[in-house]
């Protein structure tokens, strides 16, 4: 294989990690950072539920039965967004674990052209 060929293959090698590799990496880096908008989002939300669950509970001390009740449903609201975080933490934990593998296929895919340019250099 002459240079010419050789910079004609790594052109090409380097086309398809830009294609297969950064592209994808990057479509990645949009999800993640989606996922921890929405994840602001449901904590900014939570906090403005907190801050209305302590007014609301102070006003509804004196009912103590009604209490018992808003409580209760306050419960389930926090409840549900516990579980709708633990889904969009494992979401992100699975797009970190595919972006790790991304990222360990190119640093490869780098070291074997590497090893391509030496091995002609030589």
């Amino acid at each position: 294989m002459n240079q010419q060929q050789f910079d004609a293959f790594k052109a090409e090698m380097r086309q398809m990690i830009q294609t297969r590799i950064e592209r994808p990496i990057n479509e990645i880096h949009q999800r993640l950072g989606h996922i921890e908008q929405v994840q602001r989002e449901m904590d900014a939300k939570m906090d403005g539920l907190d801050s209305r669950m302590g007014l609301i509970e102070d006003r509804l001390e004196q009912q103590s039965g009604f209490f018992t009740t808003i409580k209760s449903k306050l419960g389930h609201i926090e409840e549900d967004h516990s579980k709708r975080l633990a889904r969009i933490e494992s979401k992100q934990d699975g797009l970190e674990g595919h972006f790790k593998k991304v990222l360990d296929g190119q640093r490869k895919m780098l070291e074997i052209l590497e090893r391509l340019g030496n091995a002609t250099d030589s």
